[in-house]
């Protein structure tokens, strides 16, 4: 049977195998499962299983998957294929569902195409809850699973050219994907603008890119990269250009810290709330700093 085993057909197996204390059996129904999770559930073998069996499935840590999304989509599915018997279990098995690294406006686009009331009702309670940052319903910080597809991002920078005995800059607003699934490089969307040396840190399974400098002109804007949809967005301006400066994420916000202002250092402290959608000043640093880590 391990050879035998299939996305049409290992759940069955791995019942059975539980069913009859076949432990290697389980074990290697279980692994195959895991890796092969969003093909598992594009068959119909998972709509049959029970909301107990379900929710031990999307639990796992090592479940293989590009996005938490996939999960969250295969909840919908499985709750909707017997919906007025199934509407009930939706918060134990959304409970599963890494929910703040799903993007708002894709659990928005399920609630606007639901056509149960209830259902709809619940999940809205749900993206409330997020939004809010309330975390009564649904944590509202999570980490990737263990074997959730993680990429390695390079962005903007530069390189130096020389032409005619002259050597210049050339700074890039490319970006390039280091696949950790297929060990391969991938370019995805630039930049609006190539920057070198700003604030990079990652929120809410978001890149976001802020700062740095072109030339001689030091930015206080940034960008924000969504890798579901492969695209950039603006972000509004920090209070202050700065480049060469610190930028980390803590609790839902960004925090950007000194750096070069200019022809000065710098030691103010902004935050950027990404509900509210804008830069605020709250700190100063002991002494002013650039170039330093933070974390």
């Amino acid at each position: 049977l391990c050879r035998e085993l299939h996305p049409s057909n290992a759940l069955g197996i791995f019942r059975f195998a539980e069913a009859h204390n076949c432990k290697q059996l389980a074990e290697s129904a279980s692994a195959f499962i895991n890796s092969h999770f969003p093909d598992i559930i594009e068959n119909d073998e998972i709509l049959e299983i029970s909301s107990q069996m379900f929710s031990r499935l999307i639990s796992s840590e090592m479940i293989r998957i590009e996005s938490e999304y996939q999960v969250f989509q295969a909840c919908m599915r499985w709750v909707k294929h017997e919906i007025s018997n199934r509407k009930r279990f939706v918060f134990d098995i959304l409970a599963n569902v890494r929910l703040s690294l799903v993007p708002l406006r894709l659990i928005e686009t399920e609630i606007a195409q639901c056509r149960d009331m209830s259902l709809k009702i619940a999940l809205r309670s749900i993206l409330k809850d997020l939004t809010s940052r309330r975390g009564q319903l649904v944590p509202i910080t999570s980490i990737p699973r263990i074997g959730a597809k993680k990429a390695i991002y390079v962005i903007g920078g530069s390189k130096r050219e020389s032409t005619s005995g002259w050597t210049n800059d050339c700074i890039f607003d490319s970006v390039i994907k280091y696949d950790i699934f297929r060990h391969e490089w991938v370019d995805v969307a630039p930049m609006a603008i190539g920057r070198i040396l700003p604030g990079v840190t990652t929120l809410g399974s978001k890149i976001y890119v802020v700062g740095g400098e072109r030339g001689s002109q030091i930015f206080a804007n940034g960008e924000v990269y969504d890798p579901i949809s492969n695209t950039w967005e603006s972000l509004p301006p920090m209070n202050t250009s700065r480049c060469e400066f610190g930028l980390c994420a803590l609790g839902g916000t960004l925090f950007s810290l000194g750096g070069w202002i200019g022809e000065d250092i710098g030691d103010s402290i902004e935050s950027f709330d990404p509900i509210r959608n804008c830069w605020e000043t709250v700190d100063k640093l002991p002494e002013a700093r650039f170039s330093m880590g933070v974390v």
